[in-house]
């Protein structure tokens, strides 16, 4: 494999990884706004079942990191991270 084929890989991962952050920082403020409203609407900010199923579902698909892929979203959608 010569440089060129590296650079390519290097290339698309950079590229996936730029989309990866555009997500998540969507997915963030969308939580967030999820959150305001339901306690605009009396509500709790956070559902905890829902938390586990998040966590769940990350854990299912991405095994032990994946776990700690969930874990981080959350902490990014309750504002305990910069973002």
């Amino acid at each position: 494999m010569n440089d060129l084929d590296l650079t390519k890989f290097r290339d698309e991962i950079s590229r996936l990884d730029e989309e990866i952050i555009s997500l998540v920082l969507k997915r963030t403020k969308l939580a967030r706004d999820l959150g305001n409203a339901k306690v605009a609407s009396g509500g709790t900010k956070i559902s905890t079942a829902r938390e586990f199923q998040i966590v769940q579902h990350y854990s299912r698909d991405l095994g032990v990191i994946g776990r700690e892929l969930g874990n981080a979203m959350l902490r990014l959608s309750r504002g305990s991270d910069a973002a």
